[in-house]
């Protein structure tokens, strides 16, 4: 519970919940650095061990909504949930330059694996030779789940079962379990409600504690209309976070309109902040993800000191590209501090 005193002194009372916490750190500054144990972003260059990485993108009906601002190659129409998703992935790998990384899917319904942990995310030489070999995640691509309608053009309802979280979180246990990494996580990307998460508490209060048992971090990157309708006051109202700097812009027609609206219950986020120590009150997702990534940069890529150093590594993971025309240009309207050897090379 969070509770507010004199003189606007926050104060976090943690209260006990399954032998969880169910408050996670009041403030933002406080959240861990994905780089703590990564050498400041660069994975091995203080000869700490790097991450074992696995990442969940949401790719059911709700990630084929148009509202990410990404502006790839000069284009300014919005791209969808996804492409948002796939892109923030890349650049959490190449600032964060895990050992290994592997992907899940998760659609409305259930979830899949869509990269097995693998070294080659990114590219690098071949094996006995000194040919380039394009990493996996270079040109990474998933589909969304499909949007359906009657024969009258009406909406069909979604099926969105809340045991796809479930088997997505499954799947990373499995995969980081046996890794020898110190440092392993699971990021999940979610940008679609929970309905019915409620109901799975006696599977996930477990499944958490079998995480932590294996040293597996779980961290989840939200979208605004993951929110349950009584925080649109706290995350800027019913179309999401004002922050944006942009509207939602095109989308797949009045379907993705209509599904947009379908939003968690209370007591569903509940259980996901609960379980997972996320902080809903303080970390307030933006509308884009990978504007939540760069306004919350001390968290997600600590120790950068400008854009010249995300995309020289950019570059380095991907260098048969451009980075200029493949990196989302919206990240180069954020300040991003620099230090004065980098002062207007951004």
């Amino acid at each position: 519970v969070l509770l507010v005193g004199p003189m606007g002194v926050c104060v976090c009372v943690f209260v006990s919940f399954g032998g969880l916490l169910s408050c996670s750190l009041a403030a933002r500054s406080d959240r861990l650095k994905r780089s703590d144990m990564e050498g400041s972003g660069s994975g091995s260059d203080d000869g700490t061990e790097p991450y074992c990485d696995f990442f969940v993108l949401d790719t059911s009906s709700w990630s084929s909504i148009r509202d990410q601002d990404l502006r790839i190659g000069g284009v300014t129409e919005f791209d969808t949930r996804l492409v948002g998703q796939v892109m923030a992935m890349k650049l959490l790998c190449c600032w964060g330059m895990p050992s290994q990384v592997g992907v899940a899917h998760m659609g409305n319904s259930s979830a899949s694996r869509g990269l097995e942990l693998t070294p080659k995310w990114r590219t690098g030489e071949a094996a006995g030779t000194s040919a380039r070999e394009v990493g996996d995640l270079g040109c990474y691509e998933a589909n969304s789940d499909p949007i359906f309608f009657d024969d009258f053009g009406e909406l069909v309802p979604q099926d969105q079962n809340p045991q796809r979280v479930v088997q997505a979180l499954n799947l990373g246990l499995a995969s980081l379990k046996t890794a020898s990494n110190r440092g392993k996580r699971i990021t999940v990307f979610l940008c679609s409600p929970i309905t019915g998460l409620r109901d799975l508490e006696a599977q996930l209060i477990p499944l958490r504690q079998e995480l932590d048992g294996n040293g597996i971090e779980v961290e989840f990157i939200l979208h605004p209309k993951v929110y349950s309708k009584a925080y649109d006051n706290v995350i800027g109202g019913p179309e999401g976070s004002q922050r944006s700097s942009r509207d939602e812009g095109v989308r797949e027609g009045m379907a993705a309109v209509s599904i947009s609206d379908i939003r968690s219950e209370d007591e569903d986020l509940d259980t996901l902040a609960n379980i997972f120590s996320i902080d809903v009150m303080n970390n307030i997702p933006y509308k884009s993800f990978l504007e939540t990534l760069a306004m919350y940069k001390d968290v997600y890529f600590d120790g950068i000191t400008g854009l010249r150093a995300l995309s020289s590594r950019w570059s380095a993971c991907w260098p048969e590209s451009d980075a200029q025309e493949t990196m989302p240009r919206i990240l180069f309207v954020f300040q991003w501090s620099p230090t004065s050897s980098e002062r207007g090379d951004d």
